[in-house]
């Protein structure tokens, strides 16, 4: 927890020491930290074993939606959606699968927010759903990431 702390430090001292006045590092700067912090607070209600009240995040879910939004009406990200099997087939293997790929782009975006991406973050940890139901993903990510996601759903038949 320190050391992930410290690397935070760190992450947000260079960011804001290096470009304060840059648009679009904001905008990746408030992402990140809108996603770290929903991200501990869902971990911290696990901890706890209490049911978090999806109703208590909803301001942050918007803010999080809104400022991947605003990167993708710039052209940064691209937005996709996938209806993959039901999460009780192939939720083992997704994880192990997306997992990978989250560790190759996680130096580069960080995992909080690169589960916001991929519609895995917030969202999904307070959404209900039923275990025989399809999975949606709103994506929301990088060109070639993105294309690496859909080669990786597609190679292990996650989709429906």
């Amino acid at each position: 927890m320190l050391k992930s702390a410290l690397c935070t430090g760190a992450l947000l001292s260079t960011f804001l020491l290096s470009s304060a006045s840059d648009n679009q590092t904001n905008i990746w700067l408030e992402l990140s930290i809108q996603s770290q912090n929903i991200g501990q607070h869902i971990h911290m209600l696990g901890v706890d074993a209490d049911e978090p009240n999806p109703e208590d995040f909803a301001k942050d879910i918007k803010a999080i939606d809104a400022l991947l939004d605003i990167l993708v009406a710039k052209g940064i990200l691209k937005e996709a959606k996938f209806e993959l099997k039901p999460e009780l087939e192939i939720e083992e293997s997704l994880v192990v699968a997306v997992g990978e790929l989250m560790e190759k782009y996680a130096p580069q975006y960080g995992i909080y927010v690169i589960r916001e991406m991929m519609d895995i973050g917030a969202r999904r940890w307070l959404s209900e759903s039923t275990e025989d139901a399809p999975l949606i993903l709103n994506v929301r990510m990088p060109e070639l990431f993105l294309r690496e996601l859909q080669a990786l759903l597609k190679k292990n038949a996650f989709q429906k």
